[in-house]
Formats: structure tokens, C-alpha cells, sequence
């Protein structure tokens, strides 16, 4: 038998020394690169990562493809907030509320996406609590959930929105309603996800790896496309109706306002601009005219949200939502709009 000579067993013991530091290298500078994109996260990388609300707290349903979750708590939480989420018996991110409006009180039913439903803050720090608390004798009830297009916040106010006897019903409007009013969705292991997203094992480790990981989310555009063979180019398809199905839900907003004795108020919700401060969208106009044309209260709450940006920030600074701050603003100026307008402070409850 031939014996392996010291100098072929010492080279062998060279390469996997030299095998182990470099994977220990490898490790800590993937690990310090981790850490540095962490503490100082790009925008598009904290947008990739951060947790949805919605993924959290809700169910399916017929109507509005999911709901708040009725009896709801948990914890929300990212990088520029932390707060609790409890949802009410009636899908309200609220105290309870009886159906039936008490003698002498006023009702106003809020309606919208995250910015309703207060992504970032807790619950009395939400637009719809501040207006409470600036309106003595007024209701004002969080019907907000996230990810909400105009369709479902129809569904939802014929469902249960006016049940409630409201004497305002408050539609906040943002740039992407008429978008999400195309998006659907589906539950996954019991998770929220948009309707046809790849499926299986390999699908869901790069879901995980994008929301878990800075470095995959750095290296994953780098990597070559998988599935083989690309299919047959085709036409692209015509665009939805995105403005005329909008406009079409509000104002059956409207109707279903008009005849349960409620008025519907629009209040826009503006994007944040690159300097943290409210704009002016590409449909803001648009949405105005259509209000005024057909005798629909419209608020604009920029001006409200600018002042107010000049003592504290309105707005997070990785987020695209508003801070307490910008709910203050926004649920003071509201407020001081129906008091001017004597909408809720000149009418007494049903």
C-alpha cells in the first residue's frame, strides 16, 4: 500500500484552512453589509421590507375581498414607529359603537385606506379621533382599512357604514385609489397577497428573503432571471378605466349617502413630495371638478398639512405616511371645516 506523503495531507490541510477563512470572511462582510444597509436604508429598500398592516389583521370577504379582522390585537411595528392595533367586534379599528346612533349625538363615518385606518400611529392619535376630540357631541367612526380602493369603501359603506345612522359620511381620496380599485387578492397560508403571485417553496424563501434581507434585496435584481424560456411577446392589454370607475363608485357613494340622510365629504389625501410636504397629485384637479359638479363637499387639507410642517414633520421620513403630527393637522382642519360649515355642529343626531 502506498502512503500519502506529508506534503500532499499539508496542502490539503492549507486549503481548508484557507477554504474556512475565506467563508468566515464572507460571512462578517455579508454580516457588516446587512448591518449597513440596515441603518441606513434607501427609501425603495425600506419600502421592499416594511411590514403591511394589512397582511396582519384581516380576513377574506365577498364584498370588499377582505376586511379588518373582527377582535383583532397585535402589534404593528417598523422602523420609524411602533404601535398596537386592536380591532372592535364590527371591523372598526375603534372603540365599540352601537348600530344605533344615541339621541342627541352627531355621527360621522370615516372611510379610506392606511391613512384612515392610522399606519404609524395609535389608534386616538388618528385623524378620525383628533376631529372627534374637536367636535363635542360628534361621533367620528374609524372605517378605514388598508389597501382600500373606492370599490371596497363602497362595499363596506353599504355593508355597514350606514348602519350606523351617520349624518356624515367622510371619504378620504388618495392618488392610488383609482388603482387599488383594480388589485386583487387572495390569502395565503394564511397571509394577504395579491391574486396570482407565484406559488410554491421557491416563491415564497424569495418573499421571505425580500422582506427579511437587505443584502438579498441588493443582489436579487443581479441574479439571472429564472423560468427558461421567455413566452411569445404579445399585445399589450388596453389600460382599466381607473378615473371612470372611480368617479362611478363615488358617486354611488353619494346616492347611498343621500338616501340614508347623510352627506358625503370628500377630503383629498395628498402624496408626500420629495421634501416631506404634501402635493398636489395627477388627479387632484379631477377630483375636485367631479365634487363640485355634483354638489359633493371637497377639502383639501395641504394647506393645513404645510403649516403644520413647519414646526414638526408630517410625514415619516422612510415612510409615505403621516406622523401623529400630520393627523393632528389634518383631523383639527377638518374639524374647523364643519364647523364652519355648521354640516354636524347645526344638526342633532336621528
Amino acid at each position: 500500500m502506498s502512503k500519502r506523503s506529508p506534503t500532499a495531507g499539508k496542502r490539503k490541510t492549507q486549503l481548508l484552512v484557507k477554504f474556512v477563512v475565506a467563508g468566515v470572511a464572507t460571512l462578517i462582510a455579508l454580516g457588516a453589509g446587512e448591518l449597513s444597509l440596515r441603518a441606513a436604508p434607501t427609501p425603495a429598500l425600506y419600502m421592499n421590507m416594511r411590514s403591511v398592516v394589512q397582511q396582519q389583521c384581516t380576513r377574506p370577504d365577498a364584498e370588499c375581498q377582505y376586511v379588518n379582522r373582527e377582535n383583532y390585537q397585535g402589534e404593528f411595528n417598523n422602523r420609524e414607529f411602533r404601535t398596537k392595533v386592536r380591532i372592535n367586534s364590527h371591523m372598526l379599528r375603534d372603540r365599540e359603537f352601537p348600530y344605533e346612533k344615541p339621541a342627541g349625538t352627531r355621527r360621522c363615518f370615516a372611510l379610506g385606506d392606511s391613512f384612515v385606518f392610522g399606519w404609524g400611529v395609535e389608534a386616538n392619535e388618528t385623524a378620525a379621533k383628533v376631529m372627534e376630540s374637536a367636535l363635542p357631541g360628534t361621533e367620528v367612526l374609524n372605517g378605514g382599512c388598508s389597501g382600500w380602493g373606492s370599490l371596497q369603501e363602497l362595499a363596506f359603506l353599504k355593508t355597514e357604514g350606514i348602519r350606523y345612522h351617520p349624518d356624515v359620511v367622510l371619504l378620504f381620496y388618495g392618488e392610488n385609489d383609482s388603482i387599488d380599485n383594480f388589485s386583487k387578492y387572495e390569502f395565503r397560508h394564511g397571509r394577504l397577497m395579491h391574486a396570482g403571485a407565484a406559488a410554491g417553496a421557491g416563491a415564497d424563501m424569495e418573499r421571505f428573503l425580500l422582506r427579511h434581507s437587505a443584502i438579498w434585496n441588493l443582489l436579487a435584481p443581479m441574479l439571472p432571471a429564472q423560468g427558461g424560456n421567455s413566452p411569445a411577446p404579445t399585445a399589450p392589454p388596453s389600460p382599466p378605466p381607473y378615473w371612470k370607475t372611480l368617479a362611478d363608485s363615488i358617486l354611488e357613494m353619494k346616492k347611498v349617502c343621500g338616501n340614508a340622510g347623510a352627506r358625503l365629504v370628500v377630503v383629498y389625501t395628498p402624496s408626500k413630495g420629495p421634501d416631506r410636504l404634501p402635493v398636489e397629485g395627477g388627479t387632484f384637479s379631477e377630483m375636485r371638478s367631479l365634487c363640485v359638479s355634483h354638489d359633493i363637499e371637497f377639502f383639501n387639507p395641504i394647506p393645513a398639512l404645510r403649516q403644520a410642517a413647519a414646526a414638526q414633520p408630517v410625514y415619516f421620513d422612510l415612510d409615505d405616511h403621516w406622523t401623529r403630527h400630520g393627523h393632528a393637522a389634518v383631523g383639527k382642519a377638518v374639524a374647523e371645516f364643519f364647523r364652519s360649515d355648521g354640516m354636524l355642529t347645526g344638526r342633532s343626531g336621528k
